[in-house]
């Protein structure tokens, strides 16, 4: 085992931003042929025994266990070291203690294996100058050519080619590739927006850095935005990152197209020293970071339960061209809470047209408010006809980009039958235009949630808030791409 070197004071010198590593570098990680699971045990509760497990429903992927106390871990022999495996490896999955991983990693990179996923913990997250030391020799080797994901990671998981490498139990033939890439310093966050795919929501790659080392969320980013089936990549980091680089992934995000989202986490008082102790991560100045991600032509989230919404109103709708959103009501007060959050989002409510205002005056009763947002009042929403009617004066209305309709209560039979109009309407339409629900109810367990939870062509939002959030996102994202070439 190497030395430990104490970091010195020249590490905290201003150093030039490491280029982002290229597709190919990052590949044998993300789409591994043959990967080493050094630490393969059929102990309770070992990571790399459930590493192993997960990987062997991985189809295509050739897989060796290394344990030197072990003849085979569930059902694949164990060689006792990295230089007795045979034949080439892509990838190195390390799960033994702290203490012990660089000496594998510097075995892996005298064998000529591209690259090390870390799970260990036991690094820069400590107190104290040892975990740092250790990290430190890790960041040498990587110098020396090895690319490490890691340490202190959950692992990642690529779902079109089925390769969960994590060391928690995988979704096996439940896994649904989408086309969301995800990357997140927290794995236990990142694994709950990969589960989105079970809310209809999937995700084409999820990547949990930890540490990183080495190889880091943005160099993850530029990998899945080089993916042809990833239309949107999201990324939500405790750490910070070089301006130069953000940059960097700001022209190759416009060179191909497609939006990257940003999440930071430890935005206040207290985050930030938490982020210290979970990753090591030095949480820097939220106000510069945002800043420098804007000017890199990349989306701004808030709030991390927006991720999911926004991130599948991007992936799945043409991106917006307007910038105007229509909200057709049956309440007045849901109204003017729409009002207030499109407001506070900078989202336009267009007025209307005089055609279309006419055409809904000539439908609604006189008490009704022809606007935009439009309460049609109860006597709309009772009658269906009256109701498609109106959703086609607003789809059809040419200043508006989307159009959101409003659920505040369920009222039985009448709402099935709008919740079953609009989802065939979104089916049989074009998608240019999407069209949106912001279901208010807390009641979510009738046919009618269930009718517009399952469409795949209807954007359902649970508050106001989260639908403006991500409209206005939509059209950042377009904004920040710039026109086509």
């Amino acid at each position: 085992m190497p030395t430990l070197v104490k970091p010195s004071d020249s590490h905290n010198q201003p150093t030039v931003p490491r280029a982002l590593y290229e597709a190919a570098v990052i590949r044998p990680l993300m789409e591994p042929r043959s990967v080493a699971v050094v630490g393969a045990s059929e102990r309770e509760g070992s990571f790399g025994g459930q590493v192993l497990r997960n990987l062997l429903a991985a189809p295509g992927v050739e897989v060796f266990a290394v344990n030197p106390r072990a003849e085979q871990v569930f059902g694949v022999p164990c060689f006792a070291s990295i230089d007795e495996l045979p034949g080439a490896v892509d990838l190195v999955a390390i799960c033994v203690p702290s203490g012990a991983v660089a000496s594998v990693a510097e075995d892996a990179l005298r064998r000529g294996i591209p690259a090390a996923l870390i799970y260990s913990s036991g690094f820069a997250e400590l107190r104290g100058d040892e975990g740092a030391a250790l990290q430190e020799a890790l960041r040498d080797i990587a110098a020396r050519g090895l690319r490490i994901m890691g340490p202190n990671c959950l692992g990642l998981v690529n779902a079109r080619a089925r390769v969960e490498m994590q060391f928690v139990p995988g979704f096996g033939h439940a896994l649904m590739p989408g086309e969301i890439g995800f990357v997140t310093q927290s794995g236990g966050l990142g694994l709950s927006l990969l589960q989105g795919q079970f809310d209809g929501v999937a995700g084409s790659f999820w990547a949990g850095p930890g540490n990183s080392c080495d190889v880091d969320p943005l160099d993850l980013a530029a990998y899945m935005l080089e993916d042809e089936h990833t239309r949107v990549v999201v990324i939500a980091i405790e750490m910070t990152a070089e301006r130069d680089r953000l940059l960097q992934l700001g022209r190759r995000a416009r060179a191909v197209r497609k939006p990257v989202l940003v999440h930071k986490m430890a935005r206040q008082e207290r985050g930030p020293r938490f982020a210290r102790a979970h990753t090591g991560s030095d949480a820097g100045l939220l106000d510069r970071f945002e800043r420098d991600v804007l000017d890199a032509g990349m989306v701004l989230i808030e709030h991390f339960d927006d991720i999911k919404p926004t991130a599948d109103l991007i992936a799945r709708m043409p991106l917006a061209t307007t910038g105007g959103v229509g909200i057709l009501s049956g309440s007045g007060g849901a109204a003017i809470l729409a009002a207030d959050e499109a407001d506070a989002h900078g989202v336009e409510l267009p007025s209307m047209s005089e055609v279309s205002r006419e055409r809904l005056r000539k439908l609604l009763p006189p008490f009704a408010t022809v606007d935009n947002p439009s309460d049609l009042t109860s006597e709309a929403t009772r009658s269906l006809e009256m109701f498609e009617l109106c959703l086609t004066v607003f789809e059809s209305e040419p200043s508006f980009d989307a159009v959101l309709v409003v659920f505040s209560a369920f009222t039985g039979q009448s709402t099935i039958d709008r919740a079953a109009l609009l989802a065939e309407r979104a089916r049989r339409s074009d998608q240019e235009k999407p069209l949106g629900v912001v279901w208010l109810s807390e009641w979510t367990t009738n046919d009618a949630y269930r009718i517009l939870h399952e469409s795949r062509e209807i954007m359902l939002f649970r508050s106001f808030r989260t639908a403006m959030t991500a409209v206005r996102s939509w059209q950042d994202a377009r904004q920040t791409l710039g026109e086509p070439a």
